[in-house]
């Protein structure tokens, strides 16, 4: 955002500089102010949260980069792939592996399964039978945050619209030899950009997310690559155990928070 008011500024300032003296002492007629929130850059969210409930199944990878900030107020940038696997109305799994731990969550419309792979450790919990209310159970009561759970909220009730402040159109962008369309947002305390497919798949291909309650601004950035009709199969959303694999109790929110 300061490049651009600066760049605002240099080209205003030159303009003041070549213009004739009496022309500087005339009021300019007042324009009407831009609403903080574009409606097209709401339209163009809509548009793709609408596209992505048409999928009854996809595969999405996301290379994602996130700071994280030590207690002395360092950044570390660390580094993950986060792989999703899902079959509508009740089925996923997502990979995550970084180079500090390897996590596997399943879903496979009557339980969770989180697995542990490197130490062996595995829980599982009943579950209900849809994704949204899944996505719910692991938020609400055992304090497991799905990454990008947002780009997959947007459009339902409690989606957090409105919450923005701000919304605009930046400019067309090339994400890994693929056509998008840049916008920017803020919601209080976060800003956050996606870079939005052109054409009739309007999937989301980059989104950048700034934290600005904490004074070094972590960033966490994900660029993403979607299969929208993989051949997926019962078998990849039901676990087994593998030998000398130890199960373990979840965790539960109220747990958690009075450690």
């Amino acid at each position: 955002m300061r490049q651009f008011k600066l760049l605002a500024a240099s080209i205003l300032g030159a303009g003041l500089l070549t213009a004739p003296i009496h022309a500087a002492a005339q009021t300019p007629p007042a324009q009407p102010s831009a609403p903080a929130v574009d409606p097209a850059a709401l339209k163009a969210l809509e548009t793709m949260s609408a596209y992505l409930r048409t999928l009854n199944a996809f595969e999405m990878k996301a290379d994602v980069v996130a700071d994280d900030v030590t207690d002395e107020g360092r950044k570390l940038q660390i580094g993950s792939t986060i792989t999703y696997q899902v079959r509508k109305p009740n089925q996923f799994t997502i990979d995550t592996v970084s180079d500090r731990k390897v996590r596997k969550l399943y879903y496979d419309g009557k339980q969770i399964t989180l697995f542990a792979p490197k130490v062996g450790f595995y829980a599982q919990a009943p579950a209900p039978p849809t994704i949204r209310e899944t996505l719910d159970v692991l938020h609400d009561q055992y304090d497991i945050e799905v990454p990008l759970e947002d780009l997959f909220r947007w459009g339902e009730p409690g989606d957090n619209r409105d919450q923005l402040t701000r919304g605009f159109y930046v400019g067309p962008a090339r994400i890994g030899g693929i056509e998008t369309d840049q916008y920017a947002y803020s919601t209080g305390d976060v800003d956050w950009q996606v870079w939005i497919e052109r054409g009739d798949k309007p999937v989301p291909r980059k989104i950048v997310i700034t934290s600005l309650f904490d004074e070094t601004d972590p960033q966490f950035a994900a660029t993403m690559s979607w299969n929208t009709a993989p051949g997926l199969k019962d078998a990849d959303f039901t676990f087994a155990p593998p030998p000398n694999a130890t199960s373990i109790k979840f965790a539960t929110a109220t747990t958690t928070a009075t450690k």
